[in-house]
């Protein structure tokens, strides 16, 4: 295997954040990071936007995403269409050390969502329209 990134150089990731919503999924990280495991509910269709020699697995409630050549990573992992609600998110280091990422919807059609710092959303529930891409609903999920 081919360390692409002269690993030995850089630093390992410490902490890490999720970001997902509106149809992608980001990770944010101060360091080098080998691989993800993600636990989520609902159902996607996604396309990887993961560099060069990353790849991603995913199931039923489960994704897994890992490097094979040792290359960087980019920021944004996948995009996807469907309801996806992350509830869990694992990452891990080039020297095996595993740690929780934090976790954060970014998404602005959801109840709890609002726009502004210190004002609340004053729509109705029946007012926030999520989009709708997909005419029909997934059942399964693949990327």
């Amino acid at each position: 295997m081919i360390d692409k990134i002269n690993r030995l150089e850089k630093p390992l990731a410490l902490q890490g954040t999720i970001k997902y919503g509106d149809g992608n999924v980001f990770f944010e990280t101060n360091g080098e990071v080998a691989a993800f495991e993600i636990d989520y509910i609902g159902a996607i269709k996604g396309i990887k936007r993961l560099g060069e020699g990353w790849t991603i697995k995913i199931g039923k409630r489960k994704a897994v995403i890992f490097s094979m050549a040792q290359s960087e990573l980019s920021e944004l992992l996948f995009t996807y269409v469907g309801e996806l609600q992350i509830t869990k998110c694992k990452y891990v280091t080039w020297d095996l050390i595993s740690r929780q990422a934090n976790i954060v919807n970014v998404s602005r059609d959801t109840w709890n969502s609002n726009y502004s710092e210190f004002q609340s959303d004053a729509r109705k529930p029946e007012e926030i329209v999520s989009r709708k891409v997909v005419g029909r609903k997934i059942k399964k999920s693949s990327i």
